[in-house]
């Protein structure tokens, strides 16, 4: 189930064997979306022939071509699970590497940022955080818009409390991505899960924490889920809401989100429709 809470270049994006692909082309229409234009439409698959099957059935085999290969730096440990998430906003693309090694710290993760230059695409940058810990996964999820890179981590221990936890938030000045902050959600707990998603649009942040138990007084502790809304004013990031499903038996609410402008989408994968 996919809730609805209140752009033109369409983009597809493959990982295949730990790669990065990416092909960019204007689009009129796709077969299973008749009635609009598409905008700002990603795709995400892990089979190459699925991606080829999905092209031929809209009818646009001569629209997408793959012009460029993107590998992690040659100092990144081989299983650094380079690919495991992608993003991108204009010519900056986002790749996570959620079990790369930092130091000694096994499984950190880190994101690195790709930028294209004349029709070939750079790396800018590596990011990790600044406190992450070992089986952090940092780059769980991630979400880029314009300058500002969000990446999820709902690994992370907070205080005492495992699987509470958190987001980054990057800002690109010039061509550095050197402003890191950290968000946490009021009143968390382990094993919320905040940062299982995230997305971002102009000033506004959404973060998913499918974990979160909304109602702690039962019996039976269920994974009710929420999202988060934060936003930027005065160049900090503030928390100003949380939403919850429609009811106790909500479930794992929270497991995706995504955001345009003043208009969210919230996904509750194991809500039953008869109970909502």
């Amino acid at each position: 189930m996919v809730k609805s809470f209140r752009r033109s270049k369409s983009v597809l994006t493959v990982i295949s064997a730990g790669f990065f692909f990416v092909a960019a082309r204007e689009f009129q229409k796709i077969k299973t979306v008749r009635s609009e234009k598409i905008t700002r439409n990603v795709l995400s698959v892990s089979n190459p022939d699925m991606i080829r099957q999905i092209i031929a059935e809209t009818g646009f085999e001569s629209a997408v071509s793959f012009n460029q290969k993107l590998l992690p730096p040659p100092d990144d440990y081989i299983t650094s699970g380079f690919g495991g998430n992608v993003a991108i906003s204009g010519d900056t693309a986002v790749v996570a590497a959620q079990q790369d090694q930092i130091g000694r710290t096994k499984k950190q993760g880190s994101v690195h940022v790709f930028v294209q230059r004349k029709g070939v695409w750079v790396h800018q940058a590596k990011l990790i955080a600044a406190d992450g810990k070992r089986q952090d996964l940092f780059g769980y999820k991630i979400a880029i818009d314009g300058n500002t890179i969000v990446v999820g981590v709902p690994a992370a221990t907070i205080g005492k409390d495992k699987a509470q936890g958190a987001v980054y938030v990057f800002e690109r000045q010039g061509n550095n991505w050197g402003k890191q902050i950290k968000l946490e959600a009021s009143g968390g707990r382990k094993g919320d899960a905040f940062g299982s998603s995230v997305g971002v649009s102009g000033n506004t942040i959404i973060v998913g924490a499918f974990g979160v138990d909304n109602y702690p007084d039962k019996k039976y502790v269920r994974p009710n889920g929420a999202a988060y809304i934060f936003e930027r004013i005065n160049n900090e990031w503030v928390e100003k809401q949380k939403i919850t499903g429609d009811s106790e038996f909500t479930n794992l609410f929270g497991s995706d989100v995504s955001i345009d402008d003043k208009t969210a989408a919230i996904s509750s994968v194991l809500s039953d429709p008869e109970t909502e």
